[in-house]
């Protein structure tokens, strides 16, 4: 899944304040741009002094240069927060009017005080995207609270039951005492539920956050009415937190009308409106419709090349989404064309040293593992690990993070050796996680699922299975019984059994996980009908080919209306199901259904 890494907050800010920056500036612009929302969303719809809303857009000027200075020692970390900070500072800037724009210059208003009145209700024409101004003013010298304390003020504002709780590590209680406090409350603070909802996702404990931003839209809702700005960012919130738990539908609804919200209030082209084209085409990518993925994805770079200079980080991102969908799609040498060119803007933009530029070569090396170029992928990743480690240091997740990627790419190779080396690698990426997030965290369970590879590729299968069984325990613990990051891990240990050649195991677990896919409406992502692929396989080597024929019949018709046929999933599903025709002599059904196999331009 393409989607960015997280990190518990305290751990965050501890590993931060050990290597002695990043910590206080991202506090800081956090702090800020509560504040700033704090003065839009209470003065949205009223008169406003200029001075005020002036000074909103300053603080998030002030924000972004902080965390400009924190993504360069953890971009992880940083830039997702600085897409929440720009969007907010666009919105902000596309209402300031000329009395806004002399008091964000400390320029005395020309105009007459009768005139100072709010922003004004109806936008001008669209516009390309405002430069951020230039900060001169220092820090501001008060205390700064973290993101955990400042949570916790909030929730001791609300419940201090809850508040105590939240101290004591009992999430789930404190999160349900906390958002009954607010729906109890008429007209709960926006802010405050915000503020907590991304305590929660910081957390890790998506559910959790995921009941807060559906009160924070709701209530954004009343407020501002169902097409505002404002509430887009509310909305993006909600959509991001559907994407952590994996509900691409769900996202892709919200990402499509938060389009057609800021389509209408920037107008046709604005960066605002290319990035969520960009969100829009990862999600579709996520889901595993490729056609569609392209579509949105060239789009947004097409409005990027017209509103951005061709070395700019914005169309680095672009070329570099593009790359990875030609490398799901097998069209590796496209990929290698996007992704390169991903790259050397990158380094050009950052510079080669920047810690920014890792990710683009973690995604090279990828495309070079796949396409068996071992040497130039070990060469990209061996880069890319010293810059992290200058960065933010050896034992930062971000280091893990690429641990875990030449774990990876030893472990792909498949040689004795190297699957030991992989195994040291997966180890150290282990403790660096469970120090940063916490033994029972996603992170953590991920690392053990290498871990289990490794064990099961090295015959150690009882090994493997225990640690297969522990990521699941950690999963449950985390998403439930009843969720499909759950049922992936109940494929996971089925498909462990299998190798083992024992079916006769492995075919209650993977009906278990068709049946979570069932229970929620979800057999039309991916992971869920290779699922349903792989309990018809199951069927088929048990010799029940009958069984295995329904099945295929239904994982086929999921996979020609979800999927594209270029997916990996697609091909999985048209092999075995002719594979099992055959075994039923039925020669000419097979033919049919090989022939549905559409495969990828010859690159």
């Amino acid at each position: 899944m393409y989607r960015a890494r997280t990190m518990n907050c305290l751990a965050a800010v501890m590993l931060f304040a050990s290597m002695g920056l990043s910590a206080s500036e991202i506090d800081e612009a956090m702090a800020l741009k509560r504040d700033a929302m704090e003065i839009f969303r209470a003065n949205t719809g009223k008169s406003v002094a200029p001075e005020a809303y002036a000074e909103g857009i300053r603080k998030l000027e002030r924000a972004e240069a902080l965390l400009e200075q924190a993504a360069k020692v953890d971009p992880d970390k940083a830039e997702p927060l600085q897409r929440e900070v720009a969007s907010a500072r666009f919105w902000a800037q596309r209402f300031a009017n000329v009395q806004v724009a002399d008091a964000l210059h400390d320029q005395k208003s020309k105009a007459p005080e009768a005139n100072k009145t709010a922003p004004p209700a109806t936008p001008p024409e669209p516009e390309k995207p405002p430069a951020a101004v230039a900060i001169t003013e220092p820090p501001k010298a008060k205390a700064v609270k973290t993101v955990e304390e400042s949570a916790l003020s909030v929730a001791a504002d609300l419940d201090k039951s809850a508040a105590q709780l939240l101290k004591e590590g009992k999430e789930a209680e404190a999160s349900k005492k906390l958002l009954q406090s607010l729906m109890s409350k008429a007209g709960a603070n926006p802010n405050k539920i915000a503020e907590l909802g991304d305590y929660f996702q910081a957390q890790g404990k998506y559910l959790s956050a995921l009941e807060y931003y559906k009160l924070l839209v709701k209530e954004s809702e009343k407020r501002y009415g169902p097409d505002d700005a404002l509430l887009a960012m509310d909305l993006d919130k909600l959509a991001s937190i559907y994407t952590d738990l994996g509900n691409y539908t769900q996202s892709e609804a919200l990402h499509l009308r938060i389009l057609k919200i800021r389509q209408r209030f920037y107008g046709a082209e604005h960066a605002e409106v290319a990035n969520t084209m960009s969100r829009l085409g990862y999600c579709y990518l996520n889901m595993g419709k490729f056609d569609l993925a392209e579509t949105w994805l060239k789009r947004a770079m097409d409005m990027r090349k017209k509103l951005f200079k061709e070395t700019s980080w914005e169309l680095a991102n672009s070329h570099r989404g593009l790359g990875n969908l030609y490398k799901d799609q097998g069209k590796y040498a496209q990929a290698e064309a996007e992704l390169t060119k991903a790259y050397i803007i990158a380094a050009e933009v950052y510079g080669p040293a920047d810690p920014r530029i890792v990710s683009y070569l973690d995604s090279l090396s990828r495309l070079m593992r796949v396409t068996n170029r071992f040497d130039d992928a070990e060469k990209l990743l061996n880069q890319a690990l010293p810059i992290v480690e200058k960065a933010a240091g050896p034992g930062h997740p971000n280091t893990a993070h690429i641990l875990l990627s030449l774990g990876n790419f030893y472990w792909s190779r498949n040689d004795p050796d190297d699957l030991a080396r992989a195994k040291e690698l997966y180890d150290r990426a282990l403790m660096i996680d469970e120090k940063a997030y916490g033994h029972d965290s996603e992170a953590v369970a991920n690392v053990l699922g290498n871990l289990s590879n490794t064990a099961q590729s090295q015959r150690q299968y009882e090994r493997a299975d225990a640690l297969r069984k522990q990521a699941l325990t950690i999963f449950t613990k985390l998403y439930g019984e009843n969720d499909t990051h759950t049922a992936m891990q109940y494929c996971n240990l089925a498909n462990l059994y299998s190798v083992q050649s024992n079916f006769a195991k492995a075919l209650p677990v993977y009906q278990r996980s068709v049946a979570i896919y069932k229970q929620l409406n979800a057999l039309d992502r991916a992971s869920a009908i290779r699922t349903l692929g792989a309990l018809a396989t199951c069927y088929t080597n048990l010799g029940k080919h009958d069984d295995a024929a329904k099945l295929f019949e239904q994982a086929l018709a999921l996979a020609e209306k979800n999927l594209s046929p270029e997916n990996s999933v697609f091909s999985y599903v048209v092999k075995n199901y002719a594979f099992t025709l055959n075994k039923l002599n039925r020669k000419a059904d097979a033919d049919k259904v090989l022939a549905r196999l559409k495969t990828a331009p010859a690159d």
